[in-house]
Order: C-alpha cells, then sequence, then structure tokens
C-alpha cells in the first residue's frame, strides 16, 4: 500500500520518485524554494511518491511489517510494480495520456528498471528527469566502495540478527541518530559532513546547519529495506 501525495495542477502530471532511505518529504522541505513548490506554484500537477517500505509506506493488505517477506524488495520491485502502480493511478485519475517524472538517486534506478523491463510503459512516459542517477557503479569512491566489498558479509549479519528495516523512521536507532544528530555544531559535523557528505557528496556548502537539523533530521532517513542496500552493493562489486 503506497502513499502517493499530490498537490493539484494542469497540463502534463509530474511523479517525483524520491533516493534511498528518503521520502516524498525532500521534494518540499525548503518550502518555496524546494522543485516541488517552484512547480507548483507555476500551476503544474504534481503527484510526490513513496516507496514501499519508508515511513508512509509501511503497510500490506495481507502481510505484516513485522514480517520479514515484507522486506523482500529492493529498487527491482520499484521498477516493475510500484512505480507502474503509480503511473496507471495518475492517469487514471486525470484521464491524462502520459506523465513526466522527476526521479532522485533510487528512483533513477528504478526507473532504469521499469523502462526496460516493461517496456509498454516507455509509451506512458512523455519525460525523464534524473538527478543523481544511479546506474553503473564501477567508479564509486570510498568509504562506499570499500562497504561494498563486505556486502555479503554485512547482509549476513543483519539477516542473522533479524534486521530486515534499516533505518526505519520509528525505529530506536533513527530516534537516537536524529536526537545526535540535532546537537548543535557536533551534530551537523559528525551527520551531515562526517557521514552524510562521504557517502551522497561532498556539497556541504549547500546544506547549511540549521536548515540540516531542523528539517532534513527530521525528515531522514525514512527507511528501507536491507535488500536495497544489499542489490547496490552487489551491483557495485
Amino acid at each position: 500500500m503506497l502513499s502517493l501525495f499530490r498537490i493539484p495542477g494542469n497540463g502534463t502530471p509530474i511523479l517525483f520518485l524520491h533516493g534511498l532511505e528518503d521520502s516524498s518529504d525532500s521534494w518540499i522541505l525548503r518550502g518555496k524554494g524546494s522543485l516541488g513548490i517552484k512547480l507548483t506554484s507555476k500551476g503544474y500537477d504534481c503527484w510526490f511518491a513513496n516507496f514501499r517500505g519508508n515511513r508512509y509506506s509501511r503497510k500490506h493488505v495481507t502481510i505484516n511489517p513485522d514480517q520479514e517477506r515484507f522486506w523482500d524488495f529492493s529498487f527491482e520491485e520499484f521498477g516493475i510494480y510500484d512505480i507502474p502502480a503509480l503511473i496507471d493511478t495518475i492517469l487514471n485519475s486525470t484521464h491524462a495520456s502520459k506523465v513526466n517524472v522527476i526521479a532522485h538517486s533510487q528512483g533513477t534506478t528504478s526507473m532504469f528498471v521499469l523502462l526496460s523491463s516493461r517496456e509498454e510503459y516507455n509509451d506512458k512516459v512523455n519525460l525523464v528527469i534524473n538527478l543523481a542517477p544511479m546506474c553503473f557503479m564501477e567508479n564509486i569512491p570510498p568509504p562506499v566502495l570499500s562497504m561494498a566489498q563486505y556486502t555479503n558479509e554485512i547482509n549476513d549479519i543483519f539477516k542473522n540478527f533479524s534486521v530486515n528495516e534499516v533505518l526505519g523512521f520509528y525505529s530506536a536507532e533513527s530516534k537516537a541518530l536524529r536526537s545526535l544528530c540535532a546537537l548543535p555544531l557536533f551534530g551537523y559535523r559528525l551527520c551531515l559532513i562526517g557521514i552524510l557528505s562521504t557517502i551522497g557528496g561532498n556539497d556541504a556548502a549547500e546544506i547549511e546547519s540549521d536548515f540540516f537539523r531542523y528539517h532534513i533530521n527530521n525528515h531522514f532517513p525514512a527507511g528501507t529495506s536491507r535488500k536495497s542496500f544489499a542489490h547496490y552493493g552487489h551491483i557495485a562489486t
């Protein structure tokens, strides 16, 4: 059961797809400076997706999120099942013939899966804008590469401890992390510069301390599956 938020507008609808451990929140956190808000202010019909497993999509018709099989997914399932369901919902609701897609990171990987494996959806997509696209990962730098080389070992440890959800938004680990990252100066330097920047790219000047502590930190991480990380690790190695 996927949460799909909408700010209504006109013209060809735009579907926003978030990245790993993220949610639809990322498209509006900057308020009027956010891409989602900028486009809605210009009258575009904007739809904000949430992939299965994040804070807004932790429900299933028959499976409880506490069950291991709920978390048996990665970006492959997003591309084969989730995005088609989202696109069809939008087209049925708006009676449009096509959608535009703006995807970030994991969202781009999922779109590559969709358009290469379910080719009929190429006719339902007008335009795809890929931000920080993730497809070929042979040249990823340390420390991500170092972690990827131990994907199987890390995955086995998590599996042995029955860790199927990684940094779920409501988990004790994420709550503790948010408390740590909210600390003045120290939290910003440790969490953004020391951790996130080394993984997602070093552009700390674009994210000021207060914005990180009071906005990003209250919405991220939003949760995903252990398998999502393992799948990327296998591609990288």
